[in-house]
């Protein structure tokens, strides 16, 4: 059984997924993956769209449901893995996922790492969570950091009843966007933040 830290509220609301996989731009170019993919529901949508999905599951039997789900599949590739102890693609990549909430901060924290190649990220993670790294109601030094490197915005908010299990906490659609900065900038900025707001 996998760590409860790791258990999801799997989304069910199809054409509504459907619809915000759309306005994702994602394409027949796109490497995307999908972090915790559960029972594959999105992780399907997504070969619809993509050149090739990289999903992962941590938890065995959903895992094995994937194996079912996807056999003969071409362009999705499964992986029954720990997202954290893994290495991100070298190319370019895209990540559109129902994530764990309670490890949000460190899946973001891996996919926005200085030598991360994501291009962009949709991730539905808990509504408090996603406004401390947008800025709101007050920029936090996260979201400070972030900036320089990322474009965060709220896309859209969840009904609850979407999930299963149903949440205890207000769901939303964050999107992370890199943007066309220097990376190499970026060092001394977030090291002049973080004394500004310590």
């Amino acid at each position: 059984m996998v760590d409860i830290k790791y258990s999801q509220n799997f989304y069910r609301n199809r054409t509504n997924l459907n619809k915000l996989i759309k306005l994702s731009n994602i394409n027949s170019n796109d490497i995307v993956l999908d972090v915790g993919a559960g029972e594959g529901i999105i992780t399907e949508e997504l070969s619809k769209y993509s050149k090739e999905v990289i999903a992962y599951e941590l938890d065995k039997r959903c895992f094995k449901k994937l194996e079912e789900r996807f056999q003969g599949s071409t362009n999705v590739l499964l992986k029954n893995e720990d997202f954290l102890n893994t290495k991100l693609p070298k190319k370019d990549f895209k990540i559109f996922a129902n994530i764990p909430f309670s490890i949000t901060s460190d899946i973001v924290s891996k996919i926005t790492d200085i030598d991360s190649t994501l291009e962009e990220a949709f991730l539905f993670v808990q509504k408090e969570s996603a406004l401390r790294y947008v800025g709101i109601p007050q920029s936090s030094q996260i979201a400070t950091i972030y900036s320089f490197l990322y474009e965060m915005k709220v896309v859209t908010e969840f009904n609850r009843s979407d999930f299963k299990p149903v949440p205890s906490v207000d769901v939303v659609l964050l999107c992370i966007r890199k943007k066309d900065t220097n990376k190499k900038d970026f060092i001394l900025y977030r090291d002049f933040v973080t004394y500004i707001f310590n």
